[in-house]
């Protein structure tokens, strides 16, 4: 566990020693009906996890799912929950496989950034279609533009707010361009900063924006209204062009 708990603002040995209460908690109340622990998303990325804001995803793999099994779940996790923040996913073998196209950029961030507790690592092999991909990444970038727009409408006002939306949609842009990236050149890189420059090389976009959001973020600045209205400005017209190119973007399926 060692390898993922390097830059988290949890307590490295109190996680660590929780994941694996409840990982063999979870095993012997759940037997052979467990196939797979998953650990995924920020946490299990290389920046940074901001534990007064995200939860700890936790994904399981059973053989069936009903009320009965649920209930045999219960005890161990509600124990885990009061010493780490949790948001738990269950699905069966089944339900892991048929949701990929529908939701191709989850589970292809899914697939990118996770971490095995137990079991079989059925999520590394998924097969993700390039174009439920592309379609899905068109989808979220124009859902983020308009979301945008509609926000400024009522947050124009006040400093807070619009940094918070900055930095909650670039979370949202960076899950796509990650996926965008797979897409066109099959090699998506660690670094948020690398992910940019290289997905604007690659769509010839100008992602400098993001670079600048990314180091409020990092810094913890929230900086005057007149630069946070034209860093929004910048955003928006990113997101623009980005959901325009990923439209027209050739797939090989």
């Amino acid at each position: 566990m060692k390898s993922i708990l390097r830059n988290s603002a949890l307590d490295p040995t109190r996680v660590t020693q929780t994941l694996h209460d409840l990982r063999d908690s979870l095993a012997t109340a759940l037997g052979d009906e467990l196939i797979s622990i998953f650990i995924f998303g920020d946490f299990v990325r290389a920046n940074q996890f901001d534990s007064a804001h995200s939860k700890i995803n936790l994904m399981l793999i059973v053989e069936r799912i009903d009320c009965d099994l649920l209930d045999k779940m219960t005890g161990s996790i509600n124990k885990a929950e009061k010493k780490i923040p949790l948001a738990t996913m269950t699905l069966t073998q089944e339900d892991l496989v048929s949701s990929c196209d529908v939701f191709p950029v989850k589970f292809h961030d899914i697939q990118q950034h996770h971490a095995l507790l137990y079991g079989q690592d059925l999520v590394s092999d998924l097969e993700i279609s390039d174009e439920h991909l592309r379609l899905r990444c068109e989808q979220e970038l124009k859902n983020l533009m308009i979301r945008l727009r509609a926000s400024y409408l009522h947050r124009s006002h006040s400093r807070e707010q619009l940094l918070k939306t900055l930095l909650d949609s670039t979370h949202s842009f960076l899950n796509n361009v990650n996926a965008c990236l797979l897409i066109k050149t099959g090699i998506v890189p660690q670094d948020d900063g690398d992910v940019m420059d290289e997905f604007g090389d690659e769509f010839k976009l100008n992602v400098v924006v993001v670079r600048e959001i990314l180091v409020l973020q990092k810094n913890q600045q929230t900086p005057s209204l007149e630069d946070l209205k034209r860093i929004y400005n910048s955003f928006m017209s990113l997101i623009h062009d980005a959901a325009q190119t990923v439209d027209q973007m050739e797939t090989n399926q």
